[in-house]
């Protein structure tokens, strides 16, 4: 009986250990939530598809046509675009909504936008 309760002992300390050092290192690794949202940051199947500076914080949440009034870019233009590219969305859309919609991130339809300016 002694046998298996320090086996068992063994056992849970050393699960534990990797459970906390696994998490130890995401939490370590992990951007700032901005920038996390932002470029759809993923690891271990967790997904970082990229890594870019957003234009201001918290950018994936302001609605298309109010983020298009921020930067200075005709949002006529820019539904032009997006509707050009394939992108399926609405004005009253965040860009995280749009990113989700359409499988891509927020950083890749600012990319297209930003050319407009």
């Amino acid at each position: 009986m002694k046998n298996t309760l320090k086996k068992v002992t063994s056992l849970s300390l050393g699960f534990s250990f990797l459970i906390m050092s696994y998490t130890g290192i995401i939490l370590f690794l992990v951007p700032k939530g901005k920038i996390a949202y932002w470029v759809d940051w993923h690891l271990f199947g967790l997904s970082k598809s990229q890594y870019g500076e957003p234009p201001y914080g918290h950018a994936e949440e302001t609605k298309l046509k109010k983020f298009c009034k921020r930067l200075d870019i005709d949002y006529d233009k820019a539904s032009k675009i997006l509707t050009k590219k394939g992108f399926i969305f609405k004005a009253d859309d965040t860009l995280l909504d749009i990113s989700k919609k359409n499988a891509t991130t927020p950083a890749i339809i600012y990319n297209l936008l930003i050319k407009l300016k």
